[in-house]
């Protein structure tokens, strides 16, 4: 019997979510004790995306990006392209932050909302992300999670600057300096004193870097002027740049100087005459102004013939440093002493900012100031905006808080096993959960076949998010673009559901993949957490119901066959959703009641009443498919972990068995129920050798048991008119994955 939905009448009906109740059988007689099956329905509101009263959640995202060296090529290119259409989505409502990991793990992106500066910021990131090496997934991950507080380097947003406030010729206290200091090239530290270059290098443990580091931190003998510290000890990349700051200077030239300078040092008369020849340089671009420096980025410096000197930063941007070899420093006196340097400053109108700048030919600092105007009166605008807006989200108004992680390997570096990611991955979950008063979400995607699917299924579970399988690189776009759309399209949150039995009824069994518990009188509580629009959650509930005792049954029975109905109906079992809605910014909370009709004898035509539910039937089959492929996993891990032919022909067998059973079944028709179909008949064919089901099947194995088990669209590939959609998918999801097309 289907239980009528509640009127909403308070919260209006865009805002409150559906209940319905089917039971099989719809009659059992009263003095018998019996089993019933009864599927509860939560059917969530639709998103009007055109009403300002449906508007959404504002969304905070962190994108965690694997760049090991694996992913060099076209296969990160297209993620970063990815990332691009992902900023182009997003609001100034929303967040966004982006985490990079290979063997080491960088934010070149702290939490910040959208603006328009801040997408431009968003996007110069992106194009800077660079394959590195090795893969330390969990880092990644335990970063991404931690920057979904905030924090961190001065937000960028509160700089928004406009081009008329940097028209005008307000110069604030706001200065760049920058400071040459001419350093005497001390030859014999580089070649370790005439030790030979193999022998200094094995006892700095060094090479080019610890010759470099050592050059930098000595005085000379004969000038006692202490150099200023180089951005070449102990190097800290600026965040978002990857590029090799050494590029313009290799080792090979070193070498070819340091031999060049050994040979004059032979011939001269003098070292300590040779030494006062040979000028190195190190130009240093200091930034004080704190709130600039996540502004500040690509600082280089153009020699007068046009090559270009990149700059490292160092204490977190607080200095940008750049090493002139004497050869340059030489061309460039020799050219009239102008170098010019070059940084992209990101509230600038322009696109680069130049300033000219003259070396010192004497063993003195120079130092010159720029001032960038209209910094003050609006950073001080921006600052008490920014305070009023932290003041605001103390509050935990409605936000949706999710990390995304990508990868294509095998973790290798950190935590590398599934148990203690997991472990540490619910530690930071729930410290998560009591700093934004919601739990947040993880979807992890893997690419390709050689990514840990079970690593990543866990993850994502662990994460109440969704693990989604990238089998090639078209696939990449539009798996980003589902899963954003599913975060765009929450409509309730913090959803729990309560299982009451009423009337001596017993609870035997519920059929959910959500955290349960026991509840008072019999019972069961579990949260489901977030729902998208349109989205359902279908549970199927085992009922014991009592044998009802013959005067009550007969005098019930009575009245309602005077009231024209076949049999008296009983309640057994009050089921309760509680929620908070996005749409209507408030929480609420559903009721409904399952019944059993009770007659004193079985009629023929209540028996005919009794017949197949086709709602629970449908759902019999979802659950069926589930364990089809928890199956094969589960004789795999009996099996050692290992797959092997007979096991595979054995499992092959058993999904064709199931295919042919739903294929006969009267609900074959059903969207559902062909999704079902289709996932086991590829699953099917993928098992044709260990080979494949190593590499392909397994990882679809997990991908559909996600979306099957909770009733959650993880599409993969953009689908074409005419083709099956999943049954699980919604508007939002379709539209962005159809926007990602290019």
């Amino acid at each position: 019997m289907a239980a009528e939905a509640p009127s909403p009448a308070t919260t209006g009906a865009s805002a409150v979510p559906k209940v319905a109740i089917e039971v099989d059988p719809l009659y059992a007689e009263a003095g018998e004790a019996k089993d019933v099956w009864s599927l509860v329905s939560l059917i969530a509101p639709e998103q009007d995306e055109t009403s300002e009263e449906s508007a959404r959640a504002p969304l905070k995202l962190c994108a965690v990006i694997d760049k090991s060296g694996s992913m060099s090529g076209s296969k990160l290119d297209l993620v970063k392209e990815t990332l691009e259409f992902m900023t182009g989505q997003l609001t100034d409502k929303d967040s966004f932050s982006i985490v990079a990991f290979d063997s080491s793990v960088s934010t070149p992106l702290p939490l910040c909302k959208m603006t328009a500066l801040n997408k431009s910021k968003a996007l110069s990131v992106v194009k800077n992300i660079h394959a590195g090496s090795c893969t330390n997934l969990s880092g990644g991950l335990f970063a991404g999670l931690e920057a979904l507080k905030g924090g961190g380097p001065a937000a960028v947003d509160i700089f928004d600057l406009v081009s008329s406030y940097l028209k005008k010729k307000d110069h604030a206290e706001l200065t760049i300096r920058m400071k040459a200091t001419p350093v005497e090239q001390e030859v014999l530290d580089l070649r370790g004193r005439r030790r030979g270059k193999k022998q200094a290098q094995k006892k700095s443990g060094g090479g080019f870097m610890q010759a470099m580091s050592n050059f930098f931190g000595r005085k000379s003998k004969k000038a006692p002027v202490q150099a200023s510290p180089s951005p070449m000890q102990a190097p800290i990349m600026q965040q978002q740049s990857n590029v090799d700051p050494f590029a313009s200077f290799p080792q090979q030239m070193m070498q070819q100087q340091v031999m060049q300078n050994e040979v004059a040092i032979g011939s001269s008369s003098s070292d300590e005459e040779e030494r006062k020849t040979e000028k190195a340089c190190n130009i240093a671009v200091k930034v004080d102004e704190s709130a600039l420096r996540p502004l500040l980025s690509n600082v280089k410096i153009v020699l007068p013939n046009g090559s270009v000197v990149l700059a490292m930063s160092r204490d977190e941007g607080k200095k940008w440093g750049a090493y002139l070899s004497p050869p340059q420093v030489k061309a460039v006196m020799e050219a009239g002493g102008i170098v010019k340097v070059k940084a992209s400053v990101l509230f600038s109108d322009k696109q680069e900012e130049v300033f000219d700048f003259k070396l010192s030919e004497v063993e003195e600092k120079a130092q010159e100031k720029v001032s960038l105007p209209g910094y003050k009166v609006e950073a001080e605008r921006r600052k008490k905006e920014k305070e009023e807006g932290d003041a605001a989200s103390s509050k935990k108004e409605d936000e949706v808080v999710s990390c995304f992680l990508f990868t294509d390997g095998i973790a290798n570096v950190g935590v590398t096993n599934t148990v203690g990611i997991c472990q540490e991955t619910t530690k930071r979950m729930t410290a998560l959960t009591s700093h934004f008063g919601k739990s947040p979400t993880i979807y992890t995607f893997g690419f390709g076949a050689d990514h840990s699917q079970d690593m990543l299924q866990a993850i994502a579970e662990t994460g109440r998010g969704m693990y989604y399988y990238l089998e090639n690189k078209t696939q990449i776009a539009p798996s980003f673009a589902d899963a954003l759309g599913g975060l765009l399209s929450v409509v309730l949150q913090e959803v729990e559901v309560e299982l009451r039995p009423l009337n001596k009824a017993v609870i035997k069994k519920v059929e959910t993949n959500y955290p349960k518990r026991d509840g008072s009188n019999g019972a069961t509580i579990f949260t489901i957490g977030e729902l998208f629009s349109e989205e359902r959650r279908d549970t199927l509930v085992q009922l014991a119901l009592p044998g009802e005792k013959a005067d009550p049954a007969s005098s019930a029975n009575a009245a309602a066959v005077a009231r024209g109905e076949l049999a008296a109906s009983f309640s057994y079992l009050q089921v309760i959703i509680r929620y908070h809605s996005i749409i209507s910014g408030s929480g609420g909370q559903e009721s409904s009641i399952l019944s059993v009709y009770r007659p004193m004898e079985m009629t023929d035509e209540m028996k005919g009443k009794n017949g197949q539910n086709k709602e629970i039937e449908k759902q019999r089959i979802r659950i069926e498919t589930v364990n089809v492929f928890e199956n094969v996993r589960r004789m795999k891990e009996q099996n050692g972990g290992r797959m092997d032919d007979d096991l595979l022909a054995f499992a092959r067998e058993e999904v064709q068995k199931s295919v042919a059973t739903f294929t006969a079944s009267p609900f074959a028709n059903d969207a559902m129920t062909q999704q079902c179909i289709a996932d086991l008949d590829s699953y099917a064919a993928d098992l044709r050798d260990v080979s494949s089901y190593e590499k392909v099947a397994s990882k679809k194995e997990a991908w559909s048991v996600a979306q099957h088990k909770y009733q959650r669209a993880a599409t993969n590939a953009i689908v074409e008119e005419g083709a099956m959609e999943s049954a699980y998918a919604n508007r939002k999801k379709m539209s962005l994955r159809a926007k990602s097309k290019r």
